[in-house]
């Protein structure tokens, strides 16, 4: 079974929205990642994802 997509997921939200009998509905769907660099001494000392 694969992952579900960016759409499915919006899909998803906008039926729950209406099922929920909202008028309006606000998705907000963000992809972000983070990666941790340290120094020391002048130096990279660790990266981190």
């Amino acid at each position: 079974m694969s992952s579900p997509t960016w759409d499915e997921f919006a899909e998803l939200a906008l039926k729950r929205i209406a099922a929920a009998g909202a008028e309006y509905g606000d998705i907000r769907i963000q992809d972000s990642s983070t990666e941790h660099i340290e120094g020391e001494d002048r130096r990279i000392a660790s990266i981190r994802d």
